[in-house]
């Protein structure tokens, strides 16, 4: 039996409230994050962050490679605010939890197997004696946080994201504050890991008790799985794509350098990766919904929304996209000690990326019409640039080649990202071409920041 419709508020206060709370509990969550970043770089030497960080890549990898768009359900699924329809939710994350950390635990031993073979150089990241274990101890958060209630994934569909932000900012500073405490008394890469086990555990408990709405109960439902599956196999296919996309550059490069220099990559990866995600952040929380109601409701409407949304994601991302490949140097300077200044160089190269990252408001748009087979096709295209070009540009120029390469991939998806736009009546070229300018207004800034 349907449940009664919701009661909720109009759709363009719900999207300025809910982008006010993206935005202030995202800008909080960055300034906690850049001053522990900043802390622990300074309690822990440079090899524990490139240890860390490729960690932190297999766990996402192994998690995204598991993905059935369990929350995207929840938001584009007509029936998801059902009582039945979120507990075969619940269950299913549970059980996915469980094979993130099992597959991460194996990834583990494989790498234990290839470095006592001696396969693997010992001159990069990868033959780090350390890596195997803090994978499989960064892998098993993954048991905790598939118990979090779909609450949070409810409160997205409903874009109702207070609640939602001030748990996820709780959860932070619970985990930062157990990190700094246990680095003071082993200053090794186990203090990011136990801070991250920390703030796993505040968030789950928090989504239980903190959120309104039903507990969620082991209950099954065959039907509702059907929907959940029918929807969620090309969002498995899209995510298993998207993070080869995302992050297949990083596994790469990590082949190439040692655990220091790549600690330097990591350390300019947080800082741009910190605009990146409050960017993506708001694709999924904002976009993504608003998207989907439009087309429910009022898809002749699409076009005008999408290009609402995009002109903020246009105007910050070419700024920054410009400043930054003047003034990386610079930020690198004023925030770390002289161990870090390495980064600087790479910051700059990485920033051209974020000239074309504000087309990934598009890639909401087909979701939300129900054509995730698109963002796969995109990614593929993607991947096989990555491929192409790390090696290549490596062979070319060395290390400089490939943070060029990293931030050329995102533009090889762009002229069929451009062309689907036009089939589908969402493009617009004058507005596409009119915000350009932007990018010459940073790249000036930048340059007089740097003078």
């Amino acid at each position: 039996m349907l449940t009664k419709p919701e009661s909720v508020p109009p759709l363009r206060s719900r999207i300025l409230r809910a982008g006010a709370w993206t935005l202030g509990g995202y800008g909080t969550s960055q300034a906690i994050r850049l001053a522990s970043n900043l802390i622990m770089a300074r309690l822990l030497v440079p090899e524990a962050f490139g240890v860390m960080a490729i960690a932190t890549v297999v766990q996402v990898g192994v998690s995204m490679m598991s993905d059935l768009g369990l929350r995207q359900s929840v938001v584009q699924n007509p029936r998801g605010a059902e009582p039945q329809f979120l507990d075969t939710i619940w269950i299913a994350q549970i059980v996915r939890g469980f094979i993130i950390a099992g597959i991460a635990t194996l990834v583990a031993l494989l790498l234990l197997s290839l470095n006592a073979a001696g396969w693997i150089s010992g001159s990069n990241v990868y033959a780090d004696p350390i890596l195997p274990y803090v994978i499989t101890a960064v892998g098993a958060t993954a048991i905790a946080n598939g118990f979090e209630s779909t609450n949070m994934a409810t409160a997205n569909r409903t874009l109702s994201l207070g609640h939602v932000t001030m748990i996820e900012v709780a959860s932070q500073i619970g985990g930062i504050v157990a990190m700094i405490c246990f680095a003071f008394f082993e200053r090794s890469v186990w203090a990011l890991v136990f801070g991250g086990w920390t703030a796993a555990l505040i968030r789950v408990g928090l989504s239980h008790v903190a959120l309104p709405g039903r507990r969620n109960q082991l209950k099954w439902h065959s039907e509702s799985w059907r929907d959940i599956h029918g929807f969620g196999r090309w969002i498995f296919l899209s995510s298993v794509l998207g993070f080869l996309a995302s992050n297949l550059d990083r596994l790469m490069v990590a082949g190439y350098l040692s655990t220091n220099e790549f600690a330097f990559f990591s350390i300019a990866m947080l800082l741009l990766g910190a605009l990146q995600d409050a960017v993506k952040r708001l694709f999924s929380q904002v976009c993504f919904p608003t998207f989907s109601e439009v087309a429910r409701n009022r898809p002749d409407q699409l076009r005008s929304v999408y290009y609402k949304f995009r002109l903020p994601f246009d105007l910050i991302c070419l700024f920054a996209s410009g400043f930054l490949l003047h003034a990386g140097d610079n930020i690198i300077r004023l925030l770390y000690d002289d161990r870090y200044q390495a980064a600087g160089p790479i910051l700059s190269l990485l920033s051209i990326s974020l000239f074309a990252l504000r087309f990934g408001v598009a890639g909401q748009c087909y979701i939300a019409l129900g054509r995730p087979d698109i963002i796969s096709l995109l990614t593929v295209a993607r991947i096989v640039g990555t491929i192409i070009l790390l090696p290549a540009l490596y062979a070319l120029a060395g290390q400089q080649g490939l943070f060029v390469a990293i931030a050329a991939t995102y533009f090889v998806t762009l002229p069929f990202s451009i062309y689907v736009s036009h089939t589908m009546n969402l493009l617009d070229p004058f507005r596409e071409i009119v915000v350009l300018p932007v990018f010459g207004v940073g790249l000036v800034t930048g340059a007089i920041l740097q003078s």
